[in-house]
């Protein structure tokens, strides 16, 4: 059976603000239909102030760098057809919200692509994946890397003294992730990314509480190039400043 639950886990009061974050569909290939009807589902019942697509609606497998089988996942245009459906489902199922998509590592690939075989179009409105999203007719605001950078450095954005998106940092256990960059960084975080659930708090000198989560993905378990991921379904609400995370669970 497969179901969804709250862990509530109550932090520093803030001002109140209702958050839900979610990422990493990865593509019409990656999505897992299921959970993404729950994540839907849930926004359309919370309506909440402000939703972050935490990066990676996207997968560009076709335009990777990795070796790859050919012809055996989506075309990027089927990809790109495909995304802009999935905003349009959030934006249909909360027409007041505020929505925020941060660029992940699998979107920048449109834009490595460009840099790599065709430099001269860099920057050009048409060639962008906002602009072939159609970000702007669906009131979606992005935040994407700087045009200056030639790499990809995480996308982020700091809400209700939180910074949430798709960082550049990836560790190997759960909540390890958030820890280092709760380290570099001494703020509340929300990281997509990892693919995986969890959760880490401190307690600072002056009694302050920050926190940080991993918000698990959106995306199927079983990808084909791995023979296991040590990866976990959900999203994350983040209420009054303290986060509630949303684990989607297969027992």
């Amino acid at each position: 059976m497969i179901t969804y639950r709250r862990t509530a886990i109550h932090c520093q009061l803030q001002k109140y603000i209702y958050i839900i974050f979610g990422c990493d569909p990865h593509g019409k290939d990656g999505l897992d239909r299921k959970v993404w009807n729950a994540f839907v589902q849930h926004n359309k019942e919370v309506q909440p102030d402000v939703i972050i697509m935490g990066g990676d609606l996207v997968d560009f497998w076709e335009i990777s760098k990795f070796n790859k089988v050919p012809k055996s996942r989506e075309t990027i245009f089927e990809d790109i057809e495909f995304a802009h459906g999935l905003l349009k489902e959030l934006r249909d199922a909360c027409p007041k919200a505020r929505i925020i998509y941060t660029f992940g590592n699998h979107c920048d690939r449109l834009r490595q692509y460009v840099l790599e075989n065709a430099p001269l179009f860099h920057g050009y409105e048409k060639v962008t994946l906002k602009y072939m999203l159609k970000l702007d007719e669906l009131g979606v605001e992005s935040i994407e890397p700087k045009e200056s950078s030639v790499n990809w450095n995480g996308c982020s954005i700091v809400l209700d003294g939180v910074r949430m998106g798709h960082l550049k940092k990836v560790s190997k256990h759960s909540a390890a992730t958030v820890k280092g960059l709760m380290d570099d960084r001494c703020i509340s975080v929300v990281q997509g990314h990892v693919h995986r659930l969890g959760l880490f708090c401190r307690t600072l000198d002056d009694g302050k509480v920050i926190w940080g989560v991993e918000a698990g993905c959106l995306c199927r378990l079983d990808p084909e190039y791995m023979d296991h991921a040590n990866w976990q379904q959900g999203w994350v609400d983040v209420i009054d400043g303290r986060p509630f995370i949303y684990p989607y669970i297969n027992i």
